[in-house]
């Protein structure tokens, strides 16, 4: 018993070792359950929230992070349709394209292609290009012979610059799509700047904007832009950026500035790559507007596709009945621009000739033509800026097609004997048929073909008749020419019956070298002023020319003129001026005005100014004719208001100053930085003759030869040449006085 009784007796050292026993037990359990399954729960949920997180604050592709499902499918189907379009080839068919901005197709039996820059058989290919597969064209090579079949120039012309089909489709510069804000905004591209712990996700967001940009107008933040590029052009992504920098400037034609920066920074190819793609949309542009500039390419197959493209859109004209003559004579302009440059190909030469002169010209020639008959004016011009074409141009610096052409069947056939064996002296004798001024009837040559020529020249010389509009003298006239590379120099000059003329030119070459050009001018500026039959009496002499000078003002009197004495008395107003000039061996000894103003002026002028046997005539009437400044004359015109409102009406100018005089109106205009001095004809609504103001042979302006303005709707044609580019009008219509005033801007 006493056993029993010793088991059932509670002991404190008992009760402790069941409490440590029972912690033991409950740690293991919470440490078995907790730390084995609870810490993976904790992390479980902490990663699913940092995954919200990260789904809450960026998006998987942009196209999610549009509301508008609308514009995600929108975006798409462009891209998706550019990059098919980008794709377009054409294989087995001698299709090479080299920049895709329009449509392309082989589909059928033909091959098509619009708004391409591409080659079919080795020829660059027009604007829009339609031919069947089955047409035995040949290749550009065939052309590279000088006896090929002409014919076949005409069966390149008949079916490529006429396309059959014009499809005009291309990518449109509006279809771009807006971005939100900024770049980095739209594609969500701040990971960019940030610590990426998430990188496989900053990297869709960046392939995404390389994916997509090129569809967006991005040109609306290109700060933005020059930052995603710094970042991507050195990383693993820039030959993709590059490319598709491509695929931006051919969907936007964004050829800004800025972007070639940008692109720069890619390669030497990239920078050659976007300034051919500059260039064709620059030209596509021109096509587009149908205002054809004179601007040239480094380019040669820039060129080409200009060239082709402008004279298919004449022969589309032609072929029309409808003939455009401005568009003619932009083409004529840029095609000397190219051969002055010496930018267009063999090919090209013998295709621009036989166009020129079998396509254009017989239509322009045809007097049943509406434009010959109605428009003479301006098939005058056409025909001969493409006789200036074919001869070429000393003036504009380019060698004539009809000596470039590999071809010589494609001459006039009276010509075609002699072309095998032109040599200088036949080019220098059609420069010298090319001045209008100028009519030769015979020529003799002396010294080599290929150093300093001497040429004696007998001829008319063609000047317009300062007294009667529209009348032209002929002045029987043998000249001695030096040609040199820069022109014709004038070494001797003869006129008949103009012996004191003679003399007075002989004087000026013995100090001075004048151009044929400058000659013309003197010539035509002082012939007025001399007697046409030879004189030999000096002072009657001297006396005539003062009086041809000042005969214009009927309120001009001369009193006395002897070889050392002139008197004269001029009335304006209510005012009368006493002039007494004295003067020995063509310098002026003392000179009295009874004017004190006028007095002072011209003494003031005349200490700059040295006379002699050239200037001599001409300073005295400058000086006899003489007014004080005025505030304005145009007060003191009663025509001037009609005047005034019918200048503004045509030529949308302000004069500057207009007087009149016994029925006689002068106004002095300006277009641009050039400043014109014209004699005004109410009766007829004509400037005539016109000068410029600032240029001046033996102190007169420079008359500008072959040069009126018509102030009627039927000239508004010449009239917005001359106002949109007056050097280059002047320049067409009078290269002589265009070299003038060439010199006087360039200060030779």
């Amino acid at each position: 018993m006493p056993d029993i009784e010793n088991k059932n007796h509670y002991s404190p050292v008992m009760e402790k070792n069941t409490t440590v026993e029972s912690v033991i037990k409950t740690y293991r359990l919470i440490h078995t359950y907790f730390f084995t399954y609870a810490i993976f729960v904790v992390v479980l949920i902490i990663g699913v929230i940092i995954f919200q997180n990260i789904l809450k604050t960026n998006t998987l592709t942009v196209q999610t992070s549009q509301v508008n499902h609308e514009f995600v499918i929108r975006q798409k189907k462009l891209i998706g349709a550019f990059n098919k379009q980008l794709k377009q080839n054409i294989e087995n068919e001698g299709v090479q394209v080299e920049i895709i901005e329009g449509y392309i197709s082989n589909t059928g039996g033909y091959i098509e292609s619009s708004n391409n820059l591409a080659r079919y058989k080795g020829y660059i290919l027009p604007r829009f290009f339609y031919i069947q597969k089955t047409v035995p064209l040949q290749d550009i090579a065939y052309f590279s012979k000088s006896d090929y079949e002409t014919r076949e120039l005409d069966y390149f012309i008949q079916n490529v610059l006429l396309a059959k089909v014009e499809t005009n489709q291309r990518q449109e510069a509006n279809t771009q799509l807006p971005i939100k804000g900024t770049i980095i905004e739209t594609f969500d591209l701040g990971c960019m700047f940030k610590n990426k712990f998430f990188q496989a996700i900053c990297n869709q967001h960046i392939e995404e904007f390389l994916d997509s940009f090129f569809v967006y107008g991005i040109n609306r933040d290109y700060e933005g832009l020059k930052t995603v590029f710094d970042i991507i052009i050195d990383d693993e992504y820039k030959t993709l950026l590059c490319e598709n920098m491509d695929k931006y400037i051919i969907y936007s034609n964004d050829t800004n500035a800025k972007i070639e920066e940008l692109v720069a920074r890619c390669s030497t190819q990239s920078v050659t790559k976007f300034k051919k793609l500059a260039s064709f949309i620059e030209v596509q542009k021109e096509l587009d507007s149908k205002q054809i500039s004179k601007s040239i390419y480094n380019d040669s197959e820039i060129n080409a596709y200009k060239l082709l493209s402008v004279q298919q859109s004449i022969y589309k004209d032609i072929i029309n009945n409808r003939i455009n003559t401005t568009n003619i004579l932009q083409y004529l302009d840029f095609l000397k621009e190219l051969l002055a440059a010496d930018k267009i190909d063999a090919f090209y030469k013998d295709l621009s000739y036989r166009f020129d002169n079998k396509y254009i010209l017989p239509r322009i020639e045809n007097p049943d033509n509406p434009i010959a008959k109605n428009r003479k004016s301006d098939a005058d011009e056409i025909i001969k800026q493409i006789t200036i074409v074919n001869n070429g141009s000393e003036l504009l610096g380019f060698k004539g097609l009809a000596y470039q052409i590999k071809n010589h069947g494609l001459l006039p056939v009276q010509v075609q004997n002699q072309a095998q064996t032109t040599s200088s002296k036949d080019e220098i004798t059609l420069l010298l048929n090319h001045f209008s001024y100028l009519k030769v009837k015979e020529t003799i040559f002396s010294g080599e073909d290929h150093g300093p020529v001497d040429i004696l020249v007998n001829g008319d010389l063609i000047i317009d008749d300062t007294k009667e509009y529209g009348k032209q003298l002929k002045l029987n006239t043998a000249l001695l020419l030096r040609y040199q590379q820069n022109g014709f120099v004038v070494k001797k000059i003869k006129i008949e019956n103009q012996n004191t003329l003679n003399a007075v030119m002989k004087e000026v070459l013995s100090k001075a070298e004048y151009s044929l050009g400058e000659m013309y001018e003197y010539v035509a500026q002082n012939l007025a002023f001399y007697d046409k039959a030879s004189q030999t009496d000096t002072t009657d002499l001297f006396c005539n020319q003062i009086k041809n000078k000042v005969m214009a003002d009927p309120n001009i009197q001369v009193n006395t003129c002897t070889t050392s004495n002139l008197s004269v008395t001029k009335s304006d107003e209510d005012t009368t001026i006493k002039y007494v000039i004295e003067f020995a061996n063509y310098a002026i000894t003392s000179i009295s005005i009874s004017d004190q103003e006028i007095q002072t002026a011209i003494n003031e002028k005349l200490k700059n100014i040295s006379t002699n046997e050239v200037n001599f005539t001409d300073i005295i009437g400058d000086i006899i004719c003489y007014k004080k400044p005025q505030v304005s004359t145009t007060e003191g015109t009663d025509n001037a208001i009609i005047i005034t409102e019918k200048i503004k009406n045509y030529l949308g100018i302000t004069i500057d100053d207009i007087a009149e005089k016994s029925g006689r109106i002068l106004i002095a205009f300006s277009v641009g930085r050039i400043k014109f001095i014209g004699n005004y004809n109410m009766t007829k609504n004509i400037i005539y003759p016109i000068y410029f103001k600032d240029v001046l042979l033996n102190n007169v302006p420079a008359k500008i030869m072959n040069f009126s303005l018509s102030l009627d709707d039927a000239s508004k044609t010449d009239i917005y040449k001359f106002i949109s580019s007056p050097s280059d009008y002047i320049k067409t219509i009078s290269p002589e006085s265009y070299l003038l005033y060439d010199k006087f801007i360039s200060g030779e």
